[in-house]
């Protein structure tokens, strides 16, 4: 698929895990089920997201998904949540939801130069909600780099990356997911080392083309197409793997079970964090290949990264099971 994809993979092979398991058989009944299926892209197109097909929705996406991580708080399991044109926001979409609510209020949130100098009590009042959102003051210092990144080397503005980089995510470095994880290590760069080796799991990287992908399907030509969607990978995150377990393709151990399901925070670096992230990638890349295998035999369209991980994640999101908490800005 890719170089992050294929670290993971790598350090797989001869590792023994002690606390996340796979049911391959599992997994290729499920890719059968599904492969029947048609599956939805979305557009993005929801009153939280920049609503035009320009340039500024890339800006958007990336300011935005440089700060999209960690909504919840240990032991109580409390979401990040806020009411916004008469209707409660939560998690991902509340943090979606203050940056419309500052940018219809005047706070121009789309200049690089806005960024660069951003005050921490600005940011802290841009994402007032109905409680307060975590790792504030984490968001406060990416997006100051976002800003000076951006001004030193793309012209204040996340097009000119993509521009950059030709559409493509992968490049021999010179890629989307490649200059965001070189170019803006705070906001993008999310690795973990296991026996020597280093993990690059890169959620954010991955999750930028991956929501623009489906915008640009809808666009009717307005946005450039992605050009190697087919390298795309899974975005680690903690929905994700929520899926894949009440789907019996992943299951923990005793132990860690019984600490997700209190909300028990999951300690960043972690063997538990390292090998919840390793099977979430490794088990989204063997499904989407198996669920593609299983249509091309029933003569049906295959699927990329973007349709499966809009699967997982929706049904994350309507989902009661817990999830892991981990206090991380990488996911």
């Amino acid at each position: 698929m890719n170089p992050f994809y294929n670290s993971i993979v790598e350090a797989a092979k001869n590792y023994n895990f002690q606390h996340v398991f796979r049911r391959l058989g599992q997994l290729e009944c499920v890719a059968g089920e599904w492969a029947k299926e048609d599956f939805e892209l979305p557009d993005w197109r929801t009153p939280v997201h920049w609503p035009f097909d320009n340039d500024d929705f890339i800006q958007f996406l990336g300011i935005s998904t440089a700060i999209n991580f960690c909504y919840d708080y240990p032991k109580s399991g409390e979401k990040f949540s806020v009411n916004w044109h008469g209707k409660n926001w939560s998690g991902a979409f509340g943090m979606f939801a203050c940056i419309m609510r500052a940018i219809e209020k005047g706070a121009n949130l789309l200049d690089a130069r806005y960024l660069k100098t951003i005050s921490y009590a600005q940011t802290k009042k841009i994402f007032t909600g109905n409680s307060e959102i975590p790792l504030l003051f984490e968001r406060w210092d990416i997006w100051r780099e976002i800003g000076e990144v951006l001004l030193e080397k793309y012209g204040g503005h996340f097009k000119n990356l993509f521009e950059e980089a030709n559409y493509k995510c992968f490049d021999n470095g010179n890629g989307i997911c490649e200059r965001l994880v070189w170019d803006f290590p705070s906001a993008f760069s999310d690795t973990r080392e296991l026996n020597g080796r280093t993990l690059s799991f890169h959620k954010k990287a991955f999750l930028l083309p991956l929501i623009y992908y489906g915008r640009v399907k809808s666009s009717d030509g307005l946005l450039p197409q992605i050009k190697d969607v087919e390298k795309l990978s899974a975005p680690a995150d903690y929905e994700l793997p929520k899926v894949l377990c009440g789907k019996n393709i992943l299951y923990y151990s005793q132990e860690l079970e019984k600490q997700i399901n209190q909300f028990q925070e999951i300690q960043k670096y972690s063997l538990e964090e390292i090998e919840i992230r390793m099977w979430t990638v490794i088990a989204f890349g063997q499904l989407l290949a198996e669920i593609n295998k299983k249509k091309k035999a029933l003569n049906k369209e295959p699927i990329s990264a973007p349709h499966l991980d809009f699967c997982l994640w929706n049904a994350g999101r309507t989902s009661k099971i817990p999830h892991h908490i981990t206090l991380t800005t990488d996911y």
